[in-house]
């Protein structure tokens, strides 16, 4: 029964780091599009996409975490 408990205590702790990591890649995703919103200079958008890019390699990185 205490095995039982222990994987029961493990996944729940699991989904839980799994849905904060969830909200934050989606925060950081919607900060994303919020700055490419505003660039009105070619250095800016071109600024703004090698951001995107990285923060979508974090993501795909973190989301290869959760698997």
């Amino acid at each position: 029964m205490a095995r039982k408990d222990a994987l029961k205590r493990l996944y729940n702790q699991l989904v839980t780091q799994r849905e904060a990591l969830r909200r934050s890649l989606s925060e950081e995703i919607g900060l994303t599009g919020e700055a490419a919103a505003g660039t009105s200079d070619p250095v800016d958008a071109a600024y703004d996409d090698s951001e995107r890019e990285l923060n979508s390699q974090l993501a795909a990185l973190e989301g290869r975490e959760l698997v």
